[in-house]
């Protein structure tokens, strides 16, 4: 049977080649399928009736000895007419002498199976660069310039296997193949916040880029590229070159990097234009301008300019690109992309904002308690959020707008049920200095401001500060005024709330609502009144007096209810109308703390 298949004399032949690869090396490659349905014998699958099992001790047994074929993956690689003019000395005489040959020894000898890869092993210049723009235009230039060899051009290490497919070895094989040979490598840097969010709108497609891509979707997906960009050297081009280790000349936009057998050649996209001359001198030839694959120029171009204008650019995008060891080695500290007034504005903008604190706060200390970064429903923009207090619902802070989590709350739940309330008319009693009142104010043009100020006559405006006195209790609007009446922090100082929810629900359109927020303290227990007016105008507490905060008196403002959860019920009661009790929480909107619940009274 053995010599039908392979004659005594071959396999002595093959025996007597060292070094041979151990017996466990073999069994690791073995395809049981394939070795079973191949070929091996005058075209036959001569092992087809075969168990997995006695197929294997086949193998062990025979199929060695008789070289015959026991890996897919290994015999795909193989051009016998390559291998038999690469390797004459081998004398191989025909295609079952290489096939044996290479699945029993070569492959384990670093031989080269197939043209492809003994062009790579050859090439002398590699384009390995994180992107087609650039690198484009130079393997354009050295064609023309007429290079002759194979350019091997990759992004990414395993691009290997997509870009050159029938290649035996892995990049770092290839490089590694030949240590004494010189090799150039060519590798471009860009703004990596340009880099990550082209390729991620080109990656779309053009139906899914017309599609309103969320801030947050876009800035989980771009976060983990910009940290592949600006890590892209790990690599250290599998011959630990740590390029951080050579300075990089950020004027000129190109350094040159040599250690043993390798150069490297470095640019900065930007630059690009002042590389032609020192690439010429470096690889001995004479290299026109010639501009590839140019981001302005794409079909995709105008599509992409408006997408950016219409994404609020992730600040955290910014700031890992900007405190990573790569930016700080390549670009001076004056850089701010390529995106022009939009990607600069954020960017100051974002630098601006990590001052803005002092302006809404005295910390008690400066130890931050919680830092987090999000997406603030006031600002309608990437903010981070600071707190320097254990309370957060007083101290958790936007850097942009100052405001707290109450406030982010009730301005997301106002975006939510009455997203076109710019247009309406909308009543705020007692309003803030900051935050949601100050963005209803300045955005809403039919928006009106009261105040409880007993100095002033209710119904009439204060000359210097423009807001109108109102007794919530007994007001002086006509019925149906408002699509939406805002009260923050309120309720708990009204000594009459079925009275005050009465005269607002009054004064509500049809399909109108009353939103606000008070702290529900006793989420398990009926409502406390704190506090009551007495028919001759005097207060008496029932229990020791609180205050809080008053925009318009230093003296603050008297605690008069601890409200519960009944608080749904006592205005559904007073009113006739639907209440909804809206539990906020969201960590991206910074909306994190005590008593957090927004309130909707719907009028129908």
């Amino acid at each position: 049977m053995i010599s039908k298949i392979c004659p005594l004399s071959e396999i002595s032949k093959l025996i007597a080649i060292e070094p041979r690869p151990t017996l466990h090396a073999l069994i690791k490659h073995f395809d049981v399928d394939f070795y079973k349905n191949f070929e091996h014998h005058e075209g036959k699958s001569d092992l087809a009736h075969m168990t997995n099992e006695e197929a294997l001790i086949h193998f062990l047994r025979r199929g060695k000895l008789e070289g015959r074929a026991y890996n897919k993956w290994l015999y795909s690689f193989i051009d016998p007419a390559f291998y038999v003019t690469r390797y004459p000395e081998l004398k191989l005489e025909s295609v079952q002498d290489v096939v044996r040959h290479w699945m029993y020894i070569g492959a384990f000898q670093k031989l080269v199976p197939n043209q492809i890869t003994q062009d790579l092993i050859d090439a002398d210049i590699h384009l390995f660069n994180m992107g087609k723009v650039g690198s484009k235009s130079i393997a354009a230039s050295l064609k023309e310039a007429g290079y002759k060899k194979l350019i091997p051009h990759l992004h990414w290490p395993d691009n290997l296997a997509f870009s050159y497919e029938h290649s035996f070895y892995d990049y770092a094989e290839i490089i590694n193949y030949d240590t004494s040979k010189p090799l150039t490598f060519i590798s471009g840097v860009r703004d990596p916040v340009e880099r990550v969010i082209s390729g991620y709108f080109q990656s779309l497609g053009e139906s899914q880029a017309q599609k309103d891509i969320s801030d947050e979707v876009l800035q989980q997906k771009l976060t983990s590229d910009i940290s592949k960009i600006t890590g892209w050297f790990d690599h250290g081009y599998f011959s630990k070159i740590d390029i951080y280790d050579y300075p990089f000349d950020k004027k000129l936009g190109y350094s040159i990097i040599k250690k043993n057998n390798i150069t490297i050649f470095l640019y900065r996209l930007d630059c690009i234009k002042k590389c032609w001359e020192p690439l010429s001198a470096l690889t001995g030839l004479n290299l026109g301008e010639k501009y590839e694959n140019i981001s302005s120029s794409k079909e995709c171009a105008p599509k992409l300019k408006s997408f950016l204008a219409n994404k609020k650019l992730a600040r955290v995008l910014w700031e890992n690109a900007i405190d990573s060891k790569y930016m700080k080695h390549f670009f001076p500290k004056t850089f701010l992309g390529n995106w022009g007034p939009l990607l600069k504005t954020n960017f100051i903008r974002a630098k601006r904002d990590h001052k803005q604190i002092s302006k809404y706060e005295n910390p008690v200390t400066s130890k931050i308690f919680l830092q987090r970064e999000g997406w603030c429903p006031i600002c309608e923009k990437e903010r981070v959020f600071v707190a320097r207090q254990h309370w957060l619902r007083d101290h958790y802070l936007c850097e942009g707008c100052g405001s707290i989590p109450r406030e982010r709350a009730i301005m997301n739940v106002i975006q939510t049920y009455y997203p076109k309330w710019r247009d309406l008319d909308i009543h705020e009693s007692s309003p803030g200095n900051r935050g949601a009142s100050v963005k209803m104010r300045e955005q809403c043009k039919k928006y009106i401001a009261t105040q409880y100020d007993v100095e002033i006559k209710f119904g009439n405006t204060h000359l210097t500060n423009g807001f109108r006195s109102e007794d919530l209790e007994n007001q002086t609007f006509a019925n149906n005024s408002f699509d939406l009446v805002v009260t923050q922090d309120v309720m708990e100082h009204v000594f009459n709330p079925e009275k005050a929810f009465r005269e607002i629900y009054r004064t509500l359109k049809n399909g109108g609502a009353h939103i606000f927020t008070t702290p529900i303290i006793r989420k398990e227990s009926p409502s406390l009144c704190r506090a009551e007016m007495l028919k001759d105008g005097s207060k008496r507490h029932i229990y020791p007096p609180e205050y809080h905060g008053n925009p318009i008196s230093k003296e603050g403002s008297l605690v008069t209810w601890h409200w519960g959860n009944d608080i749904k019920q006592i205005a559904a009661n007073a009113t006739g109308s639907k209440v909804e009790i809206v539990a906020c929480h969201d960590e991206k909107m910074g909306i994190e703390g005590e008593y957090l619940e927004v309130i909707v009274q719907k009028k129908i």
